[in-house]
């Protein structure tokens, strides 16, 4: 133990006594460990962080898996069935996700918040921050309006004040009573706001105005239990099962159980989570590549310093030192550096993570973040293990290498390492050959996203979406206030077309309508397929093709038959080639006539295939969810985002649209996540270009330099300089060329992954395999020629002279 401890106080010392090599090297490590550890701290909070509570170990998300194939999630009586057997569960309780309006003294705010069942809280363990948490049952009008408000919002809104118990609020236009504040850890992490408001589900009919929310059929609520230690967790996903079964034979709702899932509960909502899974590894992949950049940059250092320590190292061993006592020294030099790159990488990675914050995510995240004890054991085992691998190839490479007596004949003609460093260059020159190609893929995906069809014209048209429910609008209300508001929008100046609809383009809240394809009086067929209520002027305002039959018409009112378009997609899957005209679809009653096919689009992302979908006339699918979408004759820009505005507030000037933009602007942000994969590939790219070419060029340098008396003796003898000026950077030009060949082998096999991601262009793109082949090229003969050029201008006689 002394000799370890002996050697950690020499390698402190030979780092602490060369700065110019040490700084750089610390440098270089600190800035790609910082950004694994922002990374690692951003995968641990959204993916791994237990819920704030009590033995949060016990706490699990129950996912219910139908007989058709596909997740579900509980119905409000489905919960409240559950929560009264105590012989399963130690707790169950329900949460959603949804916005409310929040007005008090000033003017109303949309915000993000929660509906949770009266049991949510007491089931995690978690005590308010002031005041209570709801009753365990609402019997009287009082308790039914009971709101917790969250931590954040009592901060901005409230200022912290504690007063703040029982004061009125109005939410959704409605009258509530704050019975308490949310403690701050459920604020700590969360996918787009952090939770302003915490809902009773009893409340969600009289907020919403639907009042089937808490219907046998309507399931919207993730389930959060908290399992019993004297019944295994197996047992309990088949027990669960068994009594979601029993209660649709009980009270039929449609949504037929197949079996149950346990998955560990976090802060975020597993579907959520599933939607950041592959984003997230992206990012991951992208830190790691620049983590492996520069360790192979740092050992390519440290077996440079190792070589020049050749006489050192040969009489250390002629007096007596141990192979294996040098070895294990000079390994401890090495994760010297690493661990006191990995302490720096600790202090910045709080500055990196508020600059994470400014970047315009493809999700909208609020991120907690802090060094907490797995944060910097994380960091601690990261720079272990990579200093290890970087610091014990140099170390065996000069201990077995070196021996007294070449050493003391000044061994210059005979350069140790040269392999060694050539290997670790040509790996990072495949490292960087993989960012660049990730980088350069990217941008193309975003250049011609303009280039694809999204299956409407965005160009000219503003939008403007707005949920009804949350100002007090019921279904029947919300189509007198689309109406008003369309006779305005088309009053506008420069307005050439206005619609309504129920779905934003690229706003992910799309509708499944599910039910029989009927055909001769009898149902043929099950259909699950998304759709959209839209009113006549829809498909002129985005140029949508009509390409069989007719668009919806004034006349496709609440009490005419009930019609549908769709698009070709379903038509080719439902009807086979036959004509959809006047076929139906639907669920019993209230199956549709078919009477119109339009042309297909992208409906989630530019990055889908044809998806079925269908249209529905907005006054026979009437919802509070509308979109008001405007047609300029000219270009539409901020005075069109503000008339538009200005138009949907005059009607009412309380209600306060959630997203007023420019369809472009909409499309746009659906290619938000390749932009920032993009700017991060290439800005690693680019600095892992830097590095690979400062590597390739010490190494030719150290190379060059081992080789001056020989090149002077040959040019002594008459050997032509251009020869050997070539014969050199062609020797960097091999190294490139081995490190371009690595590094399209890797991406060739890691393709698949990217294919998700990209549009317009393939993940084994030529043109941009030939482009970074290119650029990486040049890099590597400018950095062979750069040595090349310094040693030919030595005067012979200089060299043959040792000097």
């Amino acid at each position: 133990m002394d000799a370890i401890w002996q050697d950690v106080r020499y390698a402190w010392r030979s780092v602490a006594r060369r700065p110019g090599f040490s700084v750089p090297a610390v440098a270089t490590l600190a800035l790609a460990m910082s950004v694994v550890t922002v990374l690692f701290s951003a995968v641990s909070a959204l993916l791994w962080r237990d819920v704030p509570g009590r033995a949060p170990e016990q706490l699990v998300e129950a996912i219910p898996r139908l007989r058709m194939g596909f997740e579900s999630h509980f119905t409000y009586p489905q919960l409240v069935a559950l929560a009264r057997d105590d012989t399963l569960f130690a707790g169950i309780a329900g949460i959603a996700s949804a916005r409310f309006s929040l007005q008090s003294s000033s003017a109303a705010e949309v915000r993000d918040g929660r509906y949770v069942t009266r049991s949510y809280f007491s089931v995690l363990g978690v005590a308010p921050e002031i005041g209570s948490f709801f009753t365990a049952t609402a019997n009287d009008a009082a308790a039914e309006r009971e709101v917790v408000l969250g931590y954040g919002e009592w901060r901005r809104l409230f200022h912290g004040d504690p007063r703040v118990v029982g004061a009125s609020m109005l939410v959704n236009r409605r009258p509530v009573t704050i019975v308490g504040v949310a403690p701050r850890e459920l604020t700590a992490v969360a996918v787009g706001e952090p939770p302003a408001l915490w809902v009773p589900t009893n409340l969600a009919p009289e907020l919403t105005g639907n009042r089937q929310a808490l219907a046998a059929d309507a399931a919207w609520l993730n389930g959060i239990i908290r399992l019993r230690t004297d019944v295994p967790r197996n047992v309990a996903q088949v027990r669960l099962a068994d009594r979601l079964r029993r209660f649709d034979q009980a009270m039929p709702s449609g949504l037929p159980v197949k079996s149950v899932t346990f998955r560990a509960a976090t802060t975020i909502p597993a579907a959520q989570q599933q939607s950041m899974r592959g984003y997230l590894a992206l990012l991951s992949a992208i830190a790691v590549l620049v983590l492996l950049v520069a360790c192979v940059n740092v050992a390519g250092m440290l077996l440079a310093r190792a070589s020049a320590r050749q006489l050192e190292t040969a009489v250390r061993l002629a007096i007596g030192a141990g192979r294996w006592r040098l070895t294990r020294q000079w390994a401890f030099e090495g994760l010297m550096l690493f661990f006191v790159a990995a302490c720096v990488a600790l202090a910045v990675t709080p500055l990196l993570a508020q600059l994470a914050a400014v970047v315009r995510w493809p999700v909208p995240v609020t991120l907690d973040f802090h060094i907490d004890g797995h944060t910097a054991l994380f960091t601690a085992a990261m720079a272990f293990v990579t200093g290890l691998g970087a610091s014990l190839v140099p170390a065996l490479q000069i201990v077995r290498g070196s021996s007294l007596l070449p050493a003391l004949r000044d061994a210059a003609s005979t350069p140790r390492g040269g392999f060694a460093r050539h290997a670790m260059v040509t790996a990072q020159i495949a490292l960087t050959f993989i960012l660049l190609v990730g980088a350069g893929l990217f941008v193309r995906a975003v250049t011609r996203a303009g280039d694809i069809d999204p299956g409407f014209n965005p160009h000219n048209v503003v939008l403007a979406a707005v949920d009804l429910s949350l100002h007090g609008y019921d279904s029947t209300r919300a189509v007198h206030f689309v109406d008003a508001v369309l006779r305005r929008a088309r009053e506008l100046p420069g307005t050439a077309a206005a619609s309504v609809a129920a779905t934003v383009p690229y706003g992910g809240l799309a509708r499944p309508l599910c039910g029989p394809i009927t055909g001769d009086q009898k149902a043929i067929d099950l259909l699950c397929v998304e759709f959209n209520a839209v009113d006549s002027a829809y498909f002129h305002v985005l140029r949508i093709p009509i390409r069989q039959g007719r668009a919806f018409t004034a006349f496709d009112g609440a009490a005419a038959p009930k019609v549908a378009i769709v698009n070709e997609a379903m038509a080719k899957r439902v009807w086979r080639g036959a004509s959809p005209i006047g076929q139906h679809f639907g669920m019993g009653s209230d199956a549709v006539s078919v009477v119109g096919v339009a042309a297909d689009g992208k409906y989630g992302s530019l990055t889908e295939s044809a998806q079925p979908y269908a249209y529905l006339p907005f006054a026979q699918a009437p919802s509070t969810a509308t979109a008001i979408l405007l047609r300029t004759r000219n270009d539409a820009g901020a005075p069109s985002v503000a008339a538009l505005r200005g138009a949907l507030m005059s009607v009412d000037s309380g209600v306060v649209p959630s997203l007023v933009v420019t369809l472009g602007d909409q499309v746009s942000t659906s290619v938000a996540g390749q932009r920032v994969a993009a700017w991060l590939l290439g800005g690693f790219g680019l600095a892992g270009l830097m590095l690979a070419s400062v590597g390739l060029y010490g190494t030719l340098t150290y190379l060059v330099g081992q080789r001056q008396r020989e090149m002077a003796i040959r040019v002594a003898l008459g050997a032509p300089p251009d020869r050997l000026f070539t014969g050199i950077v062609a020797q960097g030009v091999a190294t490139t060329v081995g490190g371009v060949a690595l590094g399209a082998i890797a991406v060739s096999l890691a393709s698949r992954l990217l294919e998700h991601s990209l549009f317009g262009v393939g993940p084994r793109d030529r043109a941009t395999y030939a482009g970074v082949t290119v650029v990486l090229l040049c890099a590597g003969t400018l950095a062979a020629a750069i040595p090349a050029w310094h040693a030919l201008r030595l005067d012979p006689s200089l060299a043959l002279r040792g000097r």
